[in-house]
């Protein structure tokens, strides 16, 4: 018994052995694990139209100091469960912008993928769990197997144009067998509409994924939960803008719906010869600037199943018509509903909804009354000083109605809300309503893109600055639609360049944009060029003379790759940086003596001075030899307080001339381009020498000694090292003698903050910051909605334009948090927090492409306090303020002595640390830092 006993604890402590061994090995193999995958920067795609996609992935891990060195991909095909591509161990420690490099991928198909990774230990992590993607349109020559319907056909289609072609509805019933389940459902759907105007596509009367409404590109939507055995139907509502002839542009659907069964079999519907249209419907018009006009008394069951369409006529089938390829991947929607907060009647009658935001979106209300009652809605973004609606802002410049009018049907309580239409507003004017409405009748719907899957967050001991926050917050959400926009109110709500030029760092810190800026940005510039390699100022334009807005397309990549550090997008985004550079050096450095034809709207010759500047400012000549505008002094420092828009434009074209060479050399070394790196490093010397040589004045300031030019001379790295203090001191002299106001359009605006903070004058940047008079962003959130404005005066013009705000945005993360991306995507980081006088804590999160940076810190009497998060296969360098390393603890013990931080020196006031990734918490005994007053309203000796 006693040696059965025996036997039997001896099992026992030999599974507990093994146990213990698995589990320890198992840790062991899994200190890091592939999280968040994505294929072309979204989880789990549909309509992935690239032939050869993307990857990324996170990496997740409890221990400090992880590096990624090598990873293996696997791709398989759902269909077959065979692997198509296996990249093998790949010694790399990229883990975004990672391309497909197998067989060809069919399109409509599904596929998923894994990763695994190696750490800087060779440890092996587990597979990571299975991510899907599935294409969309790859090959438009074969994947659509239906065609065009509706509209007018094209030349060599059965019919000529005619406006009795033109349908806004357009529907196809089918039936589904009985017995059988649906596994999966897609539909591929593409619209040829009037400009301008939107469509939406349903089926058996539902919007798929709540998408309304919708614009140019293929969309791919799960209809899987919303079809049925038996009758079906899909179609769509066309928008029909008022003042558009019918006949003017083809309205067309285009719509594969494919379906998989559980029993393997598969039925495709389509637009096809089956597919009936009609002219008619509630909605009267519609379009994206005037709004939505609907007649409830006209509803009809057009997109339910059992509706009589006999009465409607065939669809006519472009058969020649081009078929589309690019796909929608970032989608907008309702991303918010939004209770309104305040509801008044400054007269009788007229009533005014507050939403007490800025947003773009429409008005969902509830309503009862008498057929035929109208309600008329208009949209704005600010009252009068009575209460009533002011539309300035709307009307102004290009104006829009942005207005919805809705005719009741009568009876039963009715709720409705537009979907061919958005608008950009605070308030909502309601006339017409049957009695008096209450704050219950209404929501308000915010739309946006796909970006706020992961955003940032900021919050300080400084209210100020929490507001400059959620400003741009507010402003940049609100123009992520269909474009990225620079205004959601008037007949514009266009892609600017320079406008997003002057944000992009910002935005890309905020917001999860890498597939938007690919889709909506990149995608639309990097294959344009004019005949001499220029940009527009639209993004999806090229040509004219306005080169600090053509700069975009240099400066907009370079954001996104000091963002994302996106390899796959590198190449193709320096190709047109290097063309740009060449159509400075080649095209505008020429134009120094012109001869301009303003008929014909060319230069009819040119000679040039051989100078590396750039000549905005003598006139041209006509070919009778008359003066006439020097095109290229137009589009300056836009929208300055003084409005001299042109001031200095010579200077300004020649340093932004420099900085698209200066950005050319950097990307060509980070490609390994070593000759095209040093020929542009060259050609960004010679233009900074012959900059410093034309307007450095005394070795104290640039041209004037305005502050814009000496701005961008320090945040462009123009201004020679033995000049650069007292360049510094002229633009902070400027500064206070203005009352510490600014003086900068949005191009100087866009320096002016990392010029001071870059160079030692954070107080100067605080006290603008903090400033509540004009001209200031205070000021604007003062008197206006909560959001940047386009102009700093509150005249009517946008009050939702973000260019003004991009850099002082960008500077809470970068210098109030201290978060600073030091190489690419974020793969090392600058950490030094901002100790600016009376902001006593600050707690900010930076959702980057390699997971969440954390910077969380405050003061405790003369104790400073730190809580650090860098996410794996990153590394940080810590500033953090101290009297001496003994001085600092981390997680509890001498920091210099703790795993994974390494002491490296003091400098100055600050404790020098280098770090992996990880979470620490760091502990300064007893600052220097703290105790010293930063100056403000004087200058620095």
């Amino acid at each position: 018994m006693h040696s059965i006993k025996h036997d039997m604890e001896r099992k026992v402590k030999w599974c507990h052995l093994v146990c213990l061994t698995l589990w320890i090995a198992t840790t062991l193999r899994a200190e890091v694990v592939p999280v968040i995958l994505q294929c072309e920067y979204r989880e789990n795609p549909l309509g992935v139209s690239a032939p050869q996609p993307h990857f990324s992935w996170q990496l997740e891990s409890a221990e400090r100091g992880i590096r990624q060195t090598a990873y293996r991909l696997q791709v398989t095909a759902a269909a077959t469960n065979r692997v198509l591509w296996d990249s093998d161990k790949v010694n790399s420690g990229e883990q975004n912008g990672i391309t497909y490099r197998g067989p060809s991928l069919a399109g409509k198909s599904a596929y998923s993928w894994r990763v695994k990774v190696w750490d800087q230990a060779g440890r092996e992590s587990p597979w990571s769990k299975d991510a899907a993607f599935e294409t969309g349109i790859v090959n438009p020559q074969t994947d659509w197997v239906n065609n065009w319907v509706g509209g007018s056909p094209v030349k060599g289609d059965s019919e000529s144009m005619s406006p009795n072609s033109q349908y806004n509805l357009i529907r196809r019933r089918f039936d589904l067998p009985a017995g059988k389940r649906v596994q999966r459902a897609r539909a591929y759907v593409a619209a040829q509409q009037y400009p301008l105007s939107f469509f939406v596509f349903h089926v058996n009367g539902q919007a798929p994924g709540n998408l309304f409404p919708l614009r140019r590109g293929v969309y791919t939507l799960d209809v899987t939960d919303l079809l049925k055995p038996g009758e079906n139907v899909f179609g769509t509502s066309f928008g029909n803008p008022g003042n558009t002839q019918h006949d003017a542009n083809p309205q067309r659907l285009l719509c594969d719906l494919e379906i998989w069964f559980t029993d393997g079999s598969h039925q495709t519907v389509g637009t096809d010869a089956q597919c009936r249209g009609s002219t008619g419907g509630p909605v009267l018009c519609a379009d994206m600037y005037d709004g939505e006009s609907y007649d409830a008394r006209l509803e009809i069951a057009w997109d339910q199943p059992g509706f009589d369409d006999s009465g409607w006529k065939p669809c006519l089938i472009a058969v020649t018509a081009e078929k589309p390829q690019d796909s929608v991947l970032n989608l907008v929607r309702v991303v918010e509903t939004v209770a309104p907060v305040k509801l008044t009647e400054p007269w009788p009658g007229i009533f005014i909804l507050d939403a007490g935001t800025q947003m773009s979106g429409w008005l969902h209300l509830r309503v009862k009354g008498k057929a035929g009652d109208r309600l008329r809605l208009r949209f704005a973004e600010r009252l009068h000083s009575d209460g009533t609606l002011d539309m300035s802002t709307v009307t102004n410049g290009l104006p829009a109605q942005q207005t919805d009018n809705y005719i009741l049907k009568g009876g039963q309580e009715e709720v409705w809300e537009p979907n061919l239409t958005y608008h950009g507003f605070r308030y909502v004017e309601i006339v017409g309503w049957p009695g008096t409405p209450i704050l219950d009748n209404f929501q308000l719907r915010r739309l946006a893109a796909d970006v706020l899957s992961s955003t940032a967050s900021f919050a300080c001991s400084d209210p100020d600055l929490n507001r400059l926050y959620r400003a741009f917050y507010e402003t940049e959400l609100d123009n992520l639609m269909f474009d990225h926009t620079t205004c959601n109110q008037r007949a514009e709500r266009s892609p600017w360049s320079a406008d997003v030029m002057c944000i992009s760092e910002a935005a890309m810190t905020y917001f999860d944009l890498a597939q938007f800026f690919q889709e909506k940005w990149l995608d639309q510039c990097l294959y344009r060029t004019g005949p001499h390699g220029e940009a527009g100022n639209l993004v999806y334009e090229t040509g004219g003379y306005a080169l600090i807005w053509q700069a975009q397309c240099a400066l907009v990549s370079w954001d996104y790759w000091q963002a994302y550090g996106d390899a796959a997008y590198l190449a193709p985004c320096y190709e047109r940086v290097k063309k740009f550079a060449d159509c400075c050096s080649n095209w505008f450095d020429q134009l120094d003596s012109v001869v301009y034809d303003p008929t014909q709207k060319r230069v009819v010759s040119h000679s040039s001075k051989n100078d590396f500047l750039i000549d905005a400012e003598t006139p041209w000549r006509d070919p009778d030899g008359k003066p006439c505008d020097n095109l290229l002094k137009y589009w300056g420092d836009w929208l300055r307080p003084d409005r001299n828009w042109t001031k200095n434009a010579s200077f300004l074209t020649s340093a932004y001339y420099f900085h698209c060479a200066d950005v050319a050399a950097q990307m060509a070394t980070a490609l390994g381009k070593t000759e095209d790196a040093a020929h542009y490093r060259q050609l960004a010397n010679e233009v900074r020498a012959a900059i410093n040589g034309r307007w450095l004045n005394k070795n104290r300031f640039y041209c004037d000694n305005d502050q814009t030019v000496n701005a961008v001379s320090l945040a462009f790295n123009i201004v020679p090292d033995s000049a650069r203090t007292s360049v510094v001191e002229s633009l902070a002299k400027d500064i206070v003698a203005r009352t510490n106001h600014l003086a900068t359009g949005c191009i100087g605006t866009l320096a002016l903050v990392p010029a001071l903070a870059e160079n030692g004058r954070e107080d100067l940047v605080l006290a603008l910051a903090r400033q509540h008079t004009y001209p200031s962003w205070q000021y604007m959130l003062n008197v206006g909605p909560g959001t940047f404005w386009e102009h700093w005066n509150d005249e009517a013009m946008s009050k939702c334009h973000m260019f003004m705000g991009g850099s002082i945005s960008a500077w809470l993360f970068r210098d109030v948090a201290g978060i600073k991306p030091a190489a690419p995507g974020y793969a090392d980081l600058e950490l030094r927090p901002g100790l600016l006088n009376g902001v006593t804590f600050t707690k900010a999160t930076v959702p980057t492409i390699r997971g969440q940076v954390t910077s969380d810190w405050r003061w405790e009497s003369d104790d400073f306090f730190w809580n650090i998060t860098i996410p794996p296969n990153s590394a940080g360098t810590v500033y953090l303020p101290a009297k001496s390393v003994e001085r600092v603890e981390e997680s509890g013990q001498p920091a210099a002595k703790s795993p994974q931080v390494k002491f490296l020196r003091m400098e100055k006031d600050f404790a020098v640390f280098a770090v992996g990734s990880g979470s620490y918490q760091f502990i300064s005994r007893q600052c220097p830092a703290r105790s010293k007053e930063l100056s403000f309203g004087s200058v620095k000796n």
